[in-house]
């Protein structure tokens, strides 16, 4: 514990405690001054990031469960937000397929001879300034063929980062064991377990600064020490194109390990769109998102028989609106195929404390009415969650 002559510097941001299943808690965060009356608090007033719209909209979304309330302001204000209800899951995906394009000013010949591209949006963007976020990877599907059909280059990250992928994770680990075998207890346990006999361990601290990770790595996976099977060779591979990137700083790379979320398999300089988990766009940022799915059952999550926390489901849809530099699009479908069946899910409740002050609401076809039907929610072993997630 910190005495009257120690240190303690924190930073967070309770609103973004999105990892509960982990053991994360906002509460630490919210009681941080209880405990240390003492501490010096700094805020950050000004988001670099987004517009005031979007951060207004997404302050809406939390209600009063934000500790922030007014005091984060946005660059300028910025474009109204769209919440736009297609009949389908397909043609959800559709729609974001060719908004893209328009964007882009028309990808392919054929988005030109359709009238897709309108000529107008052609502004300084790359493909990698545009984001597709879901609550789950299953809903990636529709999107994913959507993107083959229209020739959109796609790169995908998922709610599990990479680095706790077996065998990624057991490479890992070994790799930081040897790398750190100076620290004795800390990492001899590891190096035991792998057969890693003493000798070799002080050979590879010598080797640690001087030869590139990659060429550790490939030693590493040599000895055969970390079973690797065939399914896991793309795993493997990118595991080391990854490392790659770190040159001989084998360091900076276990740094990188432990921080990442969707940040640990995107490569930001390659030109396609990224299609995350909300989990797994945490720490990034796009001029154009859209939010795929924003139906009660996915947001929140309630299906399948499996319960989750209300405000934490809240926080995970701020997490992805707040992903937005200056276009912000949430669509919903009247219908959608999960686990291989057709299901219709209302529109999440969450949307219905974004006024129209701030968001354009918009449908494909015919206009729905803004009641809520029981939808088949029933159909997963889930209760309806009816206006579901009131705020405390």
């Amino acid at each position: 514990m910190p005495g009257p002559e120690s240190n303690l510097f924190v930073i967070g941001d309770p609103d973004q405690a999105i990892y509960g299943f982990r053991g994360a808690d906002a509460s630490h965060i919210r009681r941080f001054q209880e405990e240390y009356p003492d501490a010096r608090v700094y805020r950050l007033p000004l988001s670099y990031r987004c517009t005031e719209t979007v951060l207004s909209a997404s302050r809406r979304i939390l209600g009063g469960g934000s500790l922030k309330s007014e005091t984060l302001k946005g660059l300028n204000r910025g474009l109204r937000i769209r919440i736009r209800h297609e009949a389908t899951d397909k043609s959800e995906a559709e729609f974001i397929a060719r908004r893209i394009e328009e964007k882009m000013g028309g990808l392919r010949f054929f988005s030109m001879d359709s009238a897709v591209a309108t000529g107008y949006e052609t502004a300084d963007l790359s493909l990698s300034d545009f984001a597709v976020l879901c609550r789950t990877g299953r809903q990636t599907a529709a999107i994913e063929k959507a993107f083959q059909d229209h020739g959109i280059p796609f790169q995908t990250a998922g709610e599990r980062p990479f680095f706790d992928q077996e065998p990624v994770r057991s490479l890992v680990a070994l790799f930081r064991a040897l790398c750190r075998a100076g620290d004795g207890p800390l990492t001899r346990p590891v190096a035991d377990r792998y057969g890693i006999p003493e000798s070799e361990r002080a050979d590879w601290v010598s080797r640690v600064g001087r030869e590139s990770v990659p060429a550790l790595f490939r030693d590493l996976i040599a000895r055969g020490s970390v079973p690797i099977p065939e399914n896991a060779q793309p795993a493997v591979r990118r595991l080391l194109d990854l490392a790659g990137e770190f040159g001989e700083d084998a360091e900076k790379f276990l740094l990188s390990t432990a921080i990442g979320t969707g940040q640990d398999t995107l490569r930001p300089d390659t030109e396609s769109v990224s299609v995350l988990t909300l989990h797994a766009s945490k720490g990034l940022e796009f001029e154009c998102v859209f939010i795929a799915g924003c139906e009660e059952g996915l947001i929140p999550y309630r299906l399948f028989g499996r319960e989750s926390d209300p405000e934490e489901e809240r926080r995970l849809l701020y997490v992805g609106m707040t992903r937005a530099r200056s276009e912000l699009i949430l669509t919903h479908a009247g219908k959608r195929f999960l686990r291989g069946q057709p299901v219709r899910l209302p529109r999440s409740a969450f949307l219905d404390d974004i006024e129209e002050a701030l968001a354009a609401f918009e449908s494909a076809g015919k206009r729905r009415s803004r009641r809520r039907g029981d939808g088949q929610l029933g159909l997963f072993g889930a209760e309806r969650p009816g206006g579901n997630a009131k705020r405390k």
